[in-house]
């Protein structure tokens, strides 16, 4: 009775080990699990700081770049900016001295899809030579893409001495229209 008795005890201490070393292998698998979790959630957090941080980066490039985008977009007229166009015409008029006169703008029809240019407008200078033509050279170097359709040059008969003895006319096209 006792050797049956300490057989019971021992396979009863034998199962409790079996039992208990199959519980912490079952805790470190778990364990193991989790690692793995914590593994692929870390990565997972990488590759999103990466993304913060490209977010971040284009932020400030793009505030950075704020300055050229607003003269790029200066080039660019649309129609609500036509008066600033002519306005610039103007002044760009002032400032070669010439007398200026926009007798005709013509916006591009938007039922043609065949040809993508901007507005014409038909312009008419007096002045002395030198003046008509820093008003072309000036218009030209203008931030606008302008292209001349036509251009026609004639001297005319000045009636006083302050007359203006040239006139120009101009056929100018925008192409920075959006």
């Amino acid at each position: 009775m006792k050797n049956k008795n300490k057989l019971l005890i021992l396979t009863v201490l034998f199962l409790a080990n079996i039992l208990a070393a199959a519980g912490w292998q079952l805790f470190f698998e778990e364990i193991k699990q989790e690692k793995e979790k914590i593994a692929a959630t870390r990565l997972e957090s990488e590759k999103i700081n990466i993304k913060i941080d490209g977010v971040k980066n284009l932020d400030n490039f793009l505030e950075d770049s704020e300055p050229e985008r607003d003269l790029i977009s200066k080039a660019f007229i649309g129609e609500k900016d036509l008066v600033v166009f002519v306005e610039e015409l103007e002044k760009i008029a002032l400032m070669s001295k010439v007398e200026l006169a926009v007798t005709d703008a013509v916006l591009p029809r938007k039922d043609k899809k065949d040809k993508n240019i901007g507005p014409t407008f038909r312009i008419n200078l007096k002045g002395e030579f030198e003046a008509v033509y820093r008003f072309a050279e000036l218009l030209v170097n203008a931030p606008y893409q302008v292209i001349f359709e036509n251009i026609s040059f004639r001297r005319v008969a000045a009636k006083e001495k302050e007359d203006r003895p040239w006139q120009a006319d101009f056929e100018a096209v925008v192409l920075s229209y959006e």
